[in-house]
């Protein structure tokens, strides 16, 4: 062979070798584009559900934080865990986005409507489909200026019942005491003929104000998302208004159709008064109150308040209130804690009928016309009033016989863990214990003080007028009330200035 031919062979050689090399690298590009091709795309529909979640989650935390604001706005009177109501329809451009003014709907009953992300202070929030969100607020903790919660505090329910897709299991309501007090909602693409014409005056958050336009029933389970205030339960010892039942997507097992497009996020009252608790104590300590041992101790006030105005100066009378009854009629209405008279153990009085002292005192409503500090506790006393307890020494209850010159206490006075001789004491029963198995679900819950007391302050209830001795210590598993002793001291000539604290 010579040399040009073996050039030649050798240039072959290096051509094949090339075009294997070749061959390889597209083999192995053809496997990995096949093996790609074989891996499940990118999934679309989790991600949209991954963007609605976020959504919602945004606006719950906008909402939490506009309920812990307002206790900044107004630290005196204004009582927390009211919510807003839902967005009103815009009159002009710049209203869309504020909550309904005055009122939405009547007492205790829920509502539905758009989310009032203005009144929120946030930019509108829009699920995975564009659509704007919407909220459903219970009737027992909604804003409003008549109709409006009258009985907000920690035990206040809320009144929705929220099934997961499955349409059995819950995610609120597996017991009254972890109901939704709003639920924030994620509408979705229309579905089943669904109007979304827009109004006028929705440039931000395009649309109409017409639940059922956005938001779906599932007859199967009894839930209907566009119908917040249709009541499946109304039980007749219920305290508050009765529940409504919602679901959070569903799909028909037996077709496999998706009926309910809607994605819901709760929020419940442990979740309301938790973030509250982080933000400023409510209870607080001896050394720095919160405002509801300063609401317990003013109402202790008021209560030895009533001697002077019942008999003014010179009398040296301090013959107090007798208790008000256990169960009102209504646990909302201040007039329905009226004064027992012969009972010394009760809720706190704030009303008497007594005509006797109707008659000197000019009106029935004790708390509201006569008590010097109704301007500063008058809310705090409206929503929290079911926790405070009261009673009253054997000689220091006015039973309607003649003015006594003076009132002391003869060997029956009050004691408060076995010392002291006091005229009276207010308690304020802490949270639900659950180690007591404290329930405060219906108005006989409510009545029976083994739902509000603990040791030997409950034994003074049960039965009452069964001894004189009560107890006060720190907060504990087993213990939560706060018990404060009312007391007479002198001030120059005045012998019946009201001296009221932490036993």
């Amino acid at each position: 062979m010579n040399v040009r031919d073996a050039a030649k062979t050798r240039g072959l050689a290096r051509q094949r070798g090339l075009a294997l090399l070749l061959l390889l690298v597209l083999s192995g590009l053809a496997a990995v584009i096949m093996i790609y091709n074989l891996l499940p795309s990118p999934p679309a529909d989790e991600e949209r559900e991954l963007v609605t979640q976020r959504a919602l989650a945004r606006a719950k935390d906008a909402l939490i934080a506009y309920v812990v604001a307002n206790i900044d706005r107004d630290t005196t009177n204004q009582t927390p865990g009211f919510l807003p109501c839902p967005a009103r329809v815009p009159d002009t451009a710049n209203n869309e986005g504020y909550e309904a003014f005055g009122d939405c709907g009547g007492q205790n009953v829920s509502q539905i409507g758009r989310l009032p992300w203005k009144t929120l202070g946030v930019a509108p929030i829009r699920d995975a489909s564009g659509e704007c969100l919407w909220y459903a607020v219970s009737g027992n903790f909604k804003e409003g200026v008549n109709y409006g919660a009258k009985l907000l505090n920690w035990d206040t329910p809320g009144q929705f019942e929220v099934l997961a897709a499955d349409g059995v299991s819950r995610v609120a309501g597996t017991t009254p005491e972890n109901r939704a007090a709003a639920v924030i909602i994620a509408p979705g693409a229309p579905m089943g003929g669904q109007d979304r014409v827009p109004l006028a005056n929705t440039n931000v958050c395009p649309g109409n104000y017409a639940p059922g336009n956005y938001l779906e029933a599932d007859q199967g389970t009894g839930a209907d998302n566009s119908s917040a205030s249709a009541t499946l339960v109304t039980p007749p010892d219920i305290v508050g208004g009765g529940y409504s039942r919602l679901i959070s997507g569903r799909v028909d097992p037996d077709t496999g159709i998706e009926k309910v497009n809607d994605r819901m996020v709760v929020v419940t009252p442990d979740e309301i008064f938790a973030a509250i608790e982080r933000r400023r104590s409510l209870v607080g300590t001896v050394a720095a109150p919160g405002i509801l041992r300063t609401l317990t101790e003013r109402v202790g006030e008021c209560m030895a308040e009533f001697p002077s105005d019942f008999w003014p100066a010179p009398s040296t009378d301090r013959h107090m209130l007798s208790a008000g009854n256990l169960v009102p009629g209504n646990f909302a209405l201040n007039s329905n804690y009226n004064e027992q008279p012969g009972e010394r153990e009760g809720r706190v009085p704030a009303y008497t009928y007594d005509a006797d002292k109707v008659s000197v005192l000019g009106d029935e409503k004790f708390i509201e016309s006569h008590c010097s500090h109704w301007p500063q506790i008058r809310n705090w006393f409206q929503h929290w009033k079911d926790h405070l307890f009261y009673a009253v020494a054997n000689e220091f209850e006015y039973t309607g016989t003649t003015e006594a010159s003076n009132t002391i206490c003869t060997g029956t006075c009050l004691s408060v863990n076995g010392s002291g001789a006091y005229p009276a004491v207010v308690i304020f029963a802490g949270k639900r214990l659950t180690a007591g198995n404290q329930v405060r679900r219906t108005r006989t819950d409510r009545g029976d003080p083994k739902n509000y007391l603990e040791g030997m302050n409950l034994l003074r209830f049960t039965p009452r007028k069964s001894g004189v001795d009560y107890a006060n210590g720190p907060a504990s598993d087993a213990f939560d009330d706060l018990v404060y002793c009312v007391q007479f001291k002198t001030v120059g000539a005045d012998t019946r200035v009201p001296e009221v604290g932490p036993c």
